[in-house]
């Protein structure tokens, strides 16, 4: 209620940009991308420096990916519409703030498939170095996901978690929450990729294997989701088997007569 202060308005607008967009599917067919991962991470850490003997604030951003094209695949880790921000250099992180970065890298199988595969989104894994810190984390996509067009599949859903320092699990944490950190705890989070355009089982199954050999997306996905099979060392593909298996999923799907699917029952 006025006057009071808002949080996380990225978020709001970035569920309007898919509102938009997804009107403008029916309006202009054919012309539109698939939905965007529709979320940009950002983390917020403050606390109190030993080694400085100073407080410090400092803010990590990282990005989902965009949606699979009419005519090519997505961009991964892009920011997408509506925010003004890009992926904070680890370099930088680490030379001024008590953290370590030990991992930034495209989330595998993040995208959803397609003719035109989504972009990836990033995974980040964050370690506080010293002293007590307050993170506030402020995402979105851990619930719904983005829609695919035209027989394209829904992306990944993002997620978090807080990995204790001596613990042997982590635990999973909301998209939205304010937690504290202390030395040795990490906090580790998977962005959700763009959605894929268009039917899967039709993507070249080139394609297909480049992606795998680029750790884009797994074995595994290449043969659920685009019905490719690749040799065990990931380096070829049967084109024969590749065939079969096509025809075979294509046969248990039945012909596509949705435009959206967002990963729920009842396609539309």
């Amino acid at each position: 209620r006025p006057p009071a202060p808002v949080n996380g308005r990225t978020i709001s607008m970035k569920r309007i940009v898919d509102t938009v967009l997804g009107a403008l599917v029916q309006a202009m067919p054919g012309r539109i991308p698939a939905a965007p991962s529709g979320l940009v991470r950002v983390m917020v850490f403050g606390g109190f420096d030993p080694a400085t003997g100073k407080r410090f604030v400092c803010t990590d951003f990282s990005t989902g990916g965009t949606g699979g094209q009419p005519h090519r695949d997505g961009i991964d880790s892009l920011e997408t519409d509506i925010a003004n921000t890009m992926n904070m250099l680890a370099e930088s992180l680490e030379l001024n703030y008590p953290v370590r970065v030990h991992r930034n890298a495209l989330c595998r199988d993040s995208a959803g498939a397609g003719l035109w595969r989504g972009g990836l989104g990033g995974e980040r894994e964050i370690e506080i170095l010293s002293g007590e810190v307050t993170l506030t984390l402020r995402e979105d996509r851990h619930e719904t996901r983005a829609w695919g067009l035209y027989g394209g599949q829904p992306a990944a859903l993002a997620r978090a978690e807080i990995l204790r320092q001596g613990a042997n699990e982590a635990t999973p944490i909301p998209s939205k929450g304010v937690f504290s950190l202390a030395a040795g705890d990490r906090i580790r989070c998977w962005a959700s990729g763009g959605a894929g355009y268009g039917d899967p089982l039709k993507r070249e199954p080139q394609r297909v294997l480049d992606d795998v050999i680029d750790c884009k997306i797994s074995i595994a996905a290449a043969r659920d989701a685009y019905g490719v099979v690749i040799d065990e060392d990931g380096r070829a593909f049967d084109r024969a088997a590749t065939e079969r298996l096509r025809e075979t999923l294509g046969r248990r799907r039945g012909p596509i007569d949705w435009v959206y699917d967002r990963g729920e029952p009842g396609r539309q």
